[in-house]
């Protein structure tokens, strides 16, 4: 079984996102045989008996292999249960990353879950970044998350582990087809993959090629700040920046919902996002940042942001980062060099 992603694995430090499900429990072995260097991190979100089990099979797998285990208790979520325990995973993640020095994460997803997920956002009605949201490698701001088994079937996670007697733990939510996911799954996609899991692989990996050329790239200009350059297109402008915007925010830790996406373009791109995230506009750029905190800024430095059309809900980011009078023109500069490219 082939992992993908080696090169990059070995020229990084890694952190292992554990679960004690099949799919991670594979990837940890397949990571020992390639002589992978790795470490752990599990979130016990408290919500399932089995949970228990799983942290101590995590906390001995650590043990008996050498391996350094970061374990987060999660608060008790009351409500949109997904959404909320993915950002509290990803902020985990990033807290170790930062504080650790890891560069990459490393996720069990495999070819099933990519398909499950397109299938999902097919039906609730999702464009090009909804559909192709489990790339192989997607950068993050504090680290790069790596999926070595993005090309891998299920089945194939299933037969490793029964060959090699390894221990893993089932999900028993799995089988509750109410949730979205478990129906696509049982319905849909168990029949596809195991008809055509070659032909699914291709056509994601042509889709993750294809979708480079028409989704806006955003651009880190400063460590907490970022730039979408805007286009003049025939149609579905706002779209385009809005995947932009998306990108950026997935870089800066956060994943925004559809009301959020609506939300930026009714207001022209220029608006906050759940307190601690900026979104704001001129005629060239769309720009989108973390806010830590608030500012005062003096009267001679606000006219000079206006004179640069520096907008408004970005001025206190940059006045935060040093940026006035020469730096402010360089800053200014380097915009227009890069959009030049």
């Amino acid at each position: 079984m082939q992992l993908l992603y080696l090169e990059e694995m070995r020229a990084g430090k890694n952190l292992l996102a554990f679960s004690g499900g099949v799919d991670s429990s594979a990837l940890f072995f397949l990571l020992l045989e390639a002589d992978i260097a790795f470490d752990m991190a599990i979130v016990d979100y408290g919500v399932r008996p089995e949970s228990k089990d799983e942290i101590a099979y995590a906390k001995a797998l650590s043990a008996q292999y050498h391996k350094r285990l970061f374990v987060h208790t999660a608060p008790k979520i009351a409500t949109n249960f997904e959404h909320t325990a993915r950002n509290v995973r990803y902020d985990f993640f990033a807290k170790v990353c930062r504080e650790y020095h890891y560069n990459n994460v490393l996720m069990a997803h495999q070819l099933d879950d990519r398909l499950e997920w397109f299938l999902m956002q097919l039906c609730k009605g999702s464009g090009i970044l909804g559909l192709n949201g489990l790339q192989g490698i997607s950068q993050r701001r504090e680290f790069c998350i790596l999926r070595p088994l993005i090309e891998t079937t299920r089945k194939d996670l299933y037969a490793y582990l029964h060959t090699h007697r390894h221990t893993y733990f089932e999900d028993s939510s799995n089988a509750n087809t109410h949730f979205m996911r478990n129906f696509f799954r049982h319905n849909v996609a168990r029949t596809l993959i195991a008809e055509f899991a070659s032909g699914v692989a291709r056509t994601f990996r042509i889709l993750e090629q294809e979708s480079e050329g028409i989704v806006a790239q955003p651009y880190e200009v400063l460590a907490n700040l970022f730039v979408v350059r805007r286009l003049a297109m025939p149609h579905n402008e706002a779209l385009y920046e809005c995947y932009g915007v998306d990108l950026a925010l997935k870089k800066l830790g956060y994943v925004m919902s559809a009301k959020q996406r609506q939300e930026i373009i009714r207001s022209n791109f220029s608006c906050h996002i759940a307190q601690n995230y900026v979104i704001d506009s001129n005629m060239d750029y769309v720009f989108i940042a973390k806010r830590d905190s608030v500012v005062t800024i003096p009267k001679r430095y606000k006219e000079q942001y206006r004179l640069a059309r520096i907008p408004a809900k970005i001025r206190p980011i940059l006045f935060q980062n040093g940026i006035i009078d020469s730096q402010l023109q360089a800053f200014v500069q380097n915009l227009d060099t890069a959009k030049d490219k």
